[in-house]
């Protein structure tokens, strides 16, 4: 019986699902780029793709247009959110509640909030000038990176990470990165997706049990790192 990579419970019948979806590739990402696909129950397969939908929306609202990375990012998310392109009533009132709830999460500020900021924004507010902040609710954002950790470890080591295993997101400056794998950089494994998506990961295997670390960058500035122990 074939297991869900995500919740790893055995179903009769998986769907086939995208790690790290089509909208989020940049588009000028070759064709020839390899879109990693893993098994999903319905249920993960639907929860991930909200959960996906809500954190590509306002993270791409907090790129730079201006790296080759990020171009057109924007610009497909507001595609998203447009309600004249609707094409049906459905599909309208969908584009219509993410653009209301889009704008419910943004706002101007004057300083920046003490915590809560995502390090690899942070030159955003300081170098860019950026007064804007999007509110990101943490728990979509952290599911969503655990999501990603799961399905890349899949993709790599050929089963799902064990029922038992931990699965964390974590969020780093590069500072404090450096520190915490000092003396392990040598030994970091790279997948490279394209432009706008670069995966780093190290990993370690004890008899049937594995440990990993990834690191995803997306459109060359937001970085996040998913762990299973």
């Amino acid at each position: 019986m074939p297991t869900c990579v995500y919740c790893r419970a055995d179903f009769p019948v998986v769907t086939t699902d995208h790690v790290i979806a089509s909208s989020w590739y940049s588009p000028s990402t070759p064709s020839t780029v390899q879109r990693i696909t893993v098994p999903s129950c319905k249920c993960c397969n639907n929860r991930y793709s909200a959960s996906e939908r809500y954190a590509l929306l306002r993270l791409a609202a907090c790129v730079d247009p201006k790296i080759p990375a990020s171009q057109g990012v924007w610009d497909r998310a507001c595609r998203a959110m447009d309600v004249e392109a609707a094409k049906s009533p459905v599909d309208r009132a969908h584009r219509q509640a993410a653009w209301e709830a889009f704008n419910r999460d943004t706002e101007e500020i004057v300083n920046l909030p003490a915590a809560g900021v995502l390090p690899s924004f942070l030159s955003n507010y300081h170098n860019a000038g950026s007064r804007t902040v999007v509110h990101i609710q943490a728990h979509k954002l952290n599911d969503l990176i655990k999501k990603w950790s799961l399905g890349i470890h899949y993709h790599l080591w050929k089963n799902p990470a064990s029922q038992k295993a931990e699965v964390t997101a974590i969020h780093l400056s590069d500072d404090d990165a450096e520190y915490a794998f000092q003396g392990t950089l040598d030994y970091w494994e790279t997948i490279d997706l394209g432009p706008g998506i670069q995966i780093r990961y190290l990993s370690k295997a004890e008899g049937t049990d594995r440990s990993s670390i990834y690191k995803f960058t997306i459109w060359g500035q937001f970085t996040v790192y998913g762990t299973i122990v």
